[in-house]
């Protein structure tokens, strides 16, 4: 578990996640981080880790519709992936979808 949650803080660290109109610019996420605008990662895993069964292999930030969203891509158990959105602001996780 620790090493999914290192393994999760470092991919997102960069923030290289992508948008349906383009990349989003690491430097915007970073600054609504640090103005409060959105929590951080280790923040949302916090919240979100009880409603996360599985291994998280990937996780992205998306500004879609006025919000961030942290998007986690987890494995699960049975080998299917679902991907997990949460609202980067309150720490809820807003849908999942399996893929």
């Amino acid at each position: 578990m620790i090493r999914t949650i290192l393994s999760a803080i470092a991919i997102a660290s960069a923030l290289p996640a992508a948008l349906a109109d383009g990349p989003v610019d690491h430097r915007k996420a970073l600054e609504a981080r640090k103005s409060g605008e959105i929590l951080s990662l280790a923040q949302i895993l916090e919240k979100v880790r009880s409603g996360i069964s599985g291994e998280i292999i990937k996780v992205e930030i998306e500004h879609e519709d006025g919000r961030w969203v942290y998007e986690f891509k987890v494995l699960g158990d049975t080998g299917r992936r679902t991907d997990i959105y949460v609202d980067g602001k309150t720490g809820k996780i807003i849908r999942k979808k399996d893929k």
